[in-house]
Parts: C-alpha cells; structure tokens; sequence
C-alpha cells in the first residue's frame, strides 16, 4: 500500500491515467476469467435398450446430430456397459464425422482422447473429452459416432445405451459399417449423449 501511495504521489500522471482507465479498474476489481468449464448444453433421454459397440457394426452412435446456433465441443457424456467378454484392454472414442449424404459417415472432424475399457461397467456414464474442442457450424448435419480402436473381434464389447422408445435431441440412433456407409438409422431412438461446451 505505502508503494502504491508513493507512486501516485511521484507519478500523478499515473494516478490520472491509470485510475480513470476503466480497463484498469476493470482488472483490479476483476480478475482474469478462467477457462471454460466444459458444462453440458444437451439433455439425455432415459435408457431402456443397448447395442453393441464394437461386436460386428464397426460404429454405433448418434447420427444427424445439429444446432441452428454453433457450439465449441469440448466433451460428451455416453453410458456403457460391459457387452460380452473382457474390454480391459481396449480403448474407446467418441468422434465426429461430416455428414456425407445418405447419412454416410463423411471426413472425420473430431477424435476424443482415449478412455480404457473397464468390465464393471453397468450403466455407466462414461466421459469423453476433446483435448482440442470442435468448433460446430449452426444448422450442418454431424454424426457423433462410439468407437474402440481395437477391431471387433465378436467376444470383447461394450454396449451402448439407447432409448427406443422416444427422441428428445437432434438426429437418431444409427449403426454404420467399416467403411462409414449406415447400416441403420432412425429418428424415434436416441443414444445416452450429453455434449459439453
């Protein structure tokens, strides 16, 4: 405090300057904003249906998925289960694909970091995250897609959690093949998804 005095007392221009500034008085009352925190802009429906993620379909997820306003993706919330025999040592991603007509998985935008299969999965919400957030464009079509980057071997998988009874977010449950074309889609199902921003 006795420096800060003696300054005003040395410097008046300072005095005049700096606290007639409302920028500077701005960042004495207010300290630098931290970085977003990654909350939740989308709800998910209540589960009552699974599929496999990685017992034959080579994808399963939400497909057409779009917002009139753009969104910086930094996350997303899907809830898994163990499916069929041991997935410790596999590894799961959500990605975001470009919708290519027909809703065909287009060029790939967007990979999650990796998370590690656990077997005590029951209806668990898994958390994906986006170590460099995607940056979306209001009213396109994107196709959020669960994946291991291990290949199906048709004994080690997780199941997806779905609704197949209602639809309460954009575009519907779909499965696509190794090559992204789909090989089934609806608009009344959706997956568990909670996109964070």
């Amino acid at each position: 405090m006795r420096v800060f005095i003696l300054l005003l007392i040395a410097f008046p221009a300072f005095a005049q300057v700096g606290l007639r500034n409302p920028a500077f008085v701005a960042s004495l009352n207010h300290p630098a904003a931290s970085a977003g925190s990654c909350d939740a802009f989308s709800s998910a429906t209540a589960q009552n249906a699974t599929w496999a993620v990685d017992d034959g379909d080579s994808r399963a997820g939400q497909g057409d998925w779009t917002e009139a306003a753009p969104h910086t993706i930094c996350g997303a919330d899907v809830m898994l289960s163990l499916g069929g025999g041991d997935i410790s040592a596999k590894t799961y991603r959500v990605k975001i694909y470009a919708e290519a007509g027909s809703r065909t998985l287009g060029a790939l935008l967007a990979t999650s970091d990796p998370v590690t299969g656990n077997n005590s999965w029951s209806s668990t919400v898994v958390q994906f995250t986006f170590s460099t957030p995607y940056v979306t464009t209001g009213s396109t079509e994107y196709h959020f897609t669960v994946e291991a980057d291990q290949a199906p071997d048709g004994v080690n998988f997780a199941n997806l959690h779905r609704s197949s009874t209602t639809s309460s977010i954009p575009g519907g449950f779909e499965l696509w093949d190794d090559v992204g074309a789909t090989t089934f889609g609806t608009f009344t199902e959706d997956i568990y998804l909670v996109i964070k921003e």
